[in-house]
């Protein structure tokens, strides 16, 4: 589980840059988030390759609580903050549209954020869980997510709750026009043949 509690940011004071831990805009940014094993696996491939640096002491802005061992350290030796990861994102899709025609649009760390968001609502994720995975303060914040989802999604959450588990669930976007119960074979078996006194009635 990730447990989101506090986050760090950088402040410029004259010509040096001062690190501290601030607590979350909201209430309902305190929040814990499950990890998926792939995630789990990168984080603890993050932490065995963390480069060996001396280590700084961030404390919030009353000097009451303090953190260290932060997990992403930049060439220069220090923890990187939210700029760093938008400048990740900006250069790789710098060095994507110097390599292929069809270019990306502006990418920064928040699509990501509502990529994830997006995809837990096309898998049928209830929105109340959503909000709280998320920190959305609103629901509305969060049902705004599902009116972004393609046709297709739609189609098949229909699917699946009007005809419930006795139909067939289709993996891939997209829902053929016969939807057949799960395990009736009628269709497998030739029709029988009528009487000529049954066709002809």
């Amino acid at each position: 589980m990730i447990h989101v509690r506090r986050q760090l940011l950088r402040l410029h004071d004259g010509g040096k840059m001062l690190l501290y831990i601030e607590t979350l805009k909201t209430e309902n940014g305190y929040r814990t988030v499950p990890m998926l094993p792939d995630v789990e696996e990168t984080f603890r491939k993050v932490i065995a390759n963390r480069p060996k640096i001396q280590e700084k002491t961030v404390w919030n802005e009353n000097h009451t609580e303090s953190a260290t061992g932060f997990l992403w350290i930049d060439k220069n030796g220090n923890y990187e903050v939210a700029q760093h990861w938008s400048n990740h994102f900006r250069w790789a899709a710098a060095k994507f549209n110097r390599i292929y025609k069809e270019e990306l649009p502006d990418v920064s760390p928040h699509v990501a954020r509502h990529t994830f968001c997006s995809n837990c609502a096309a898998v049928g994720m209830a929105p109340k869980t959503l909000q709280v995975i998320m920190g959305h303060s609103s629901i509305e914040v969060t049902l705004n997510i599902y009116t972004h989802l393609e046709s297709g999604d739609v189609k098949k959450e229909f699917f699946r709750a009007a005809m419930g588990s006795q139909y067939a669930v289709y993996p891939l976007n997209r829902v053929p026009d016969l939807v057949a119960p799960v395990g009736d074979d009628a269709d497998d078996e030739p029709e029988p043949e009528l009487d000529k006194d049954v066709r002809e009635g």
